[in-house]
């Protein structure tokens, strides 16, 4: 009888083990794909931040070059 507990009880210990082993694994998993795609978000949320600031740089540029030419018509019609 006493054999058998202990055979018994080995058994629980290694699938207790096992599960927790399996456990461990399964967060550290997590964590990782977790990581990897806050990483993927943060590279496409600064690729969309240069691209804006671009497209503002762009657009002041624009803004600047068609005020000047505006600002030349208007003088010309008052002239």
């Amino acid at each position: 009888m006493k054999n058998k507990l202990e055979h018994d009880s080995s058994l629980v210990h290694y699938w207790t083990q096992k599960c927790f082993g399996a456990e461990q694994k399964l967060v550290y998993l997590k964590r990782q794909v977790n990581k990897a795609r806050y990483r993927k978000e943060k590279h496409r949320i600064r690729g969309q931040r240069r691209k804006h600031k671009a497209e503002d740089l762009h657009m002041t540029e624009e803004d600047a070059t068609y005020e000047s030419f505006s600002f030349h018509k208007g003088g010309d019609k008052h002239g």
